[in-house]
Order: C-alpha cells, then sequence, then structure tokens
C-alpha cells in the first residue's frame, strides 16, 4: 500500500471517530426562548390561516351573490317573454289541442305563428303552428283525427311533436335550455315571500270585489300568520294575494295571473269560490310541490308560516325538558 493511501485512510478513520464521538442531540441553550420563538411562528401562520380562509369566504360569497343576481335577471327575462308566448295562445284563432297545452309550448320557447304567414306558406300557418321569436324556427302541431288513425300512430305524432318541441329550435337558440325557476327570489327568501303577499294585499285593497262573499278555512292559518288581523271585508283579497292574483293593468275591477295568463272580474264569481280553482290547470302555482302531493302554492305560503310553528314547537320541547327534570329532581330529593 502507498503513503498516500495510507494517509487517507487514517484521514477517514480520524474524521469517523471525531464525528462518532460528538452527542447525538444537544440541548437549547436557552429552552425557554426557543419554545417562545415558536409559539410565536405558530401564531403567524394561524393568523395568516385565518386571513386566507377569510379572503377565501369572502370570494366565495361574492360568487354566489353573483350567481344569484344573475339567475334572478335570468328568470326575470325569462318570466317577461314567458307571458307574451303564453298571452298569444289565448287567441280566439288559436286550435287548442288538449295533448299540448299552451304552457309547455310557450315554456319551451314557442308562440302562435302570426296569421300574416298564411300567404306565404298555406300548410304550416295560424292556428297550428307556433314559432321561436328567438331563433324563427315554426313548427307543425297538427295531429290526426284521434278517431281515424290507431291510438299508436295518434300517441306517435304527439311524441315527434314533442320532440320537435326542443330539437327544432337553432343550436344556439337559448330555449335548447331547460326553463328556470317561476320563483328563485321568493322561494329561497321567506322575508321576500312575506313582502311579496304584502304588495299583492295592498294592490288588492283597490280592487272591486263586489258584495262577494269567502271565507276559507284551508287559508285562515296563512292569512293570519302573514297579514295579521284583518277586517271582514279584507279576508277575501288577502286570499286572492296567497294564490298570486293581482289587479289587471288599466282596471280596478278585474284581477290576473302572470303566470297563466287567466283573467277573471271577481265581483261576479259565486260566492265562496275558492281563488286557487279560477287558475287554468296549466298554472305552476297549481303543480305538485317537493313532496308530490302538495300545490306550490300552498308549499310557499307553508315557508312563511313553518318559522312560528318551529318555534312553538321548540318551546314546548323546552318546557318539556325542564318539566322532566325538575320532576326527576324532585322524586331524588324525596329519596
Amino acid at each position: 500500500m502507498s503513503e498516500n493511501s495510507m494517509d487517507s485512510v487514517e484521514s477517514e478513520l480520524g474524521t469517523g471517530l471525531q464525528s462518532a464521538s460528538q452527542p447525538l442531540f444537544v440541548a437549547p441553550q436557552n429552552p425557554v426562548a426557543d419554545s417562545k420563538a415558536c409559539l410565536e411562528r405558530v401564531r403567524q401562520l394561524k393568523r395568516k390561516a385565518n386571513e386566507l380562509i377569510g379572503d377565501l369566504n369572502q370570494i366565495t360569497k361574492i360568487q354566489e351573490t353573483e350567481l344569484l343576481q344573475k339567475k334572478k335577471r335570468r328568470s326575470a327575462v325569462y318570466l317577461d317573454g314567458y307571458k307574451r308566448r303564453l298571452d298569444t295562445f289565448q287567441s280566439l284563432n288559436w286550435k287548442f289541442v288538449p295533448e299540448l297545452p299552451a304552457r309547455e309550448l310557450a315554456e319551451k320557447g314557442w308562440q302562435m305563428k302570426g296569421i300574416q304567414y298564411r300567404k306565404v306558406d298555406p300548410y304550416f300557418s295560424g292556428p297550428e303552428s307556433v314559432e321561436c321569436p328567438s331563433c324563427s324556427r315554426f313548427v307543425s302541431v297538427v295531429l290526426p283525427n284521434i278517431v281515424e288513425v290507431p291510438i299508436t300512430v295518434y300517441n306517435a305524432c304527439i311524441s315527434h311533436v314533442r320532440e320537435k318541441l326542443t330539437t327544432a329550435h337553432e343550436n344556439t337558440c337559448l330555449f335548447r335550455s331547460p326553463p328556470v325557476d317561476y320563483f328563485p327570489e321568493l322561494r329561497n327568501s321567506p322575508k321576500n315571500l312575506k313582502k311579496f303577499y304584502q304588495m299583492s294585499l295592498d294592490a288588492l285593497r283597490r280592487v272591486d270585489f263586489g258584495e262577494a262573499a269567502g271565507h276559507f278555512d284551508e287559508l285562515d292559518p296563512f292569512i293570519r300568520a302573514i297579514f295579521g288581523e284583518l277586517r271582514p271585508n279584507e279576508l277575501l283579497p288577502a286570499a286572492y294575494a296567497l294564490l298570486h292574483w293581482r289587479p289587471k293593468s288599466g282596471t280596478l275591477t278585474r284581477l290576473e295571473c302572470e303566470l297563466c295568463a287567466r283573467d277573471l272580474t271577481p265581483k261576479i264569481l259565486p260566492d265562496f269560490s275558492h281563488p286557487s280553482s279560477q287558475h287554468y290547470a296549466c298554472c305552476p302555482l297549481l303543480d305538485k310541490g317537493e313532496d308530490g302531493d302538495t300545490p306550490v302554492w300552498k308549499e310557499m305560503a307553508q315557508l312563511c308560516v313553518k318559522p312560528a310553528e318551529g318555534k312553538v314547537i321548540a318551546d314546548l320541547y323546552r318546557v318539556e325538558t325542564k318539566m322532566s327534570k325538575s320532576l326527576s329532581n324532585s322524586s331524588l330529593n324525596n329519596i
């Protein structure tokens, strides 16, 4: 072995012995100061994390608010167009097709095609065809006579027309998307819903109901919870307010529903005519709610009543708990 290699081995052995002689754990010179510095560092990190979480919550809240406002604007725009489209089917020129109700046509973006098209296309015009005001497409809703064709053929024609109500739109037409909720700002806020009912009642107070009478036990709990104590002559307007009736524009003798385009004169109706029975069958207010049984109008009215019921139930539970505790304590004292 050369002299150089011997020197390198000795140096390596010396380094290994020196490192082996060093302690594996070195105690801190000032443990109190080190622990304080570590604690302060943890606090700084915690403050920074809280700030980041606050910023994220703020950003999320802003995004949710913008999304809600966007949905509200879209709903308002959609409803305005929906009402105009639905009104076109109230014309006497429209040929009523029971299997294709006006609401279904209006929801999917269709309105009755104008009579001016008759000269251009006499087959697909007038009261048996519909057009889209957005993409200008049109669809014939002519169905064969049900007594002249097999029922399977008749049902196939209905299915074909219903499919066309969606696919006949241009690919970029906004009506290819599903319709929006009719009551987004009301379902999400009982406060806004109660305000809506109150504004409806204030408007209906000016309407001439004549000598019409109406007292509905089914509506009494909602009227008391939403409007409080009312005079006898205000009970009927309040009942119509719960069913979303509003005064017809330009008159104080007629009412209208903006969701089914129905209008009526309340003072000539038979006494005790339920406000819900005056809506068209296609009105969204008469749809079944989330439980599949309760009408939408009642489901919405319950939103203004349930908080009070919940408070009563909670109060009863607290009273029952206190009584049970007092009884148990008294029984223990008697032992």
